[in-house]
């Protein structure tokens, strides 16, 4: 959440409705898939899909999206988690190109996305009215494209 939020708690009752699905999934998003460590049983994290597009097969996208709690990082949970929901994004969602962004200095989710076999396509400086620290490196984006997946 530092990427996001600078790391501030997200609270139960949203106070931005419109932003409390990117932040914080409430549980009722068929889009977000929780993330159970199988040893302890315990909450990773979450990853999601929400798909964009029409009903024409050759332009439905998805934008992929995760958060994992810090006990779980380094530990190959985000990109196990990612690579299952892009596999069923185009395997059985018809998805035919996936994006991914985050800030330009969020090292450890940029090597998800290559790990992913991602391609970075671009950096943007965005003006937010209230920067984190980084922001000024801008955010980038990184796609993957059905005809390029090997699962």
């Amino acid at each position: 959440m530092w990427y996001l939020n600078g790391g501030l708690p997200t609270p139960l009752e949203p106070v931005d409705p419109d932003a409390s699905e990117y932040l914080m999934p409430r549980g009722r998003e068929p889009e977000v898939w929780a993330v159970i460590e199988r040893e302890s049983g315990a909450l990773a994290g979450w990853v999601a899909l929400f798909a964009e597009g029409g009903t024409d097969v050759d332009d439905r996208t998805g934008e992929l999206g995760y958060r994992f709690f810090r006990a779980f990082w380094r530990r190959g949970y985000a990109t196990e988690a990612a690579r299952a929901v892009i596999s069923d994004a185009f395997e059985r969602l018809g998805i035919v190109r996936i994006t991914a962004r985050t800030m330009a200095v969020n090292t450890p989710s940029r090597r998800v996305m290559e790990k992913l076999e991602m391609r970075h396509t671009g950096t943007r400086v965005v003006a937010w009215s209230d920067p984190l620290p980084g922001a000024e490196e801008g955010e980038v984006e990184y796609v993957l494209e059905r005809q390029g997946w090997s699962p």
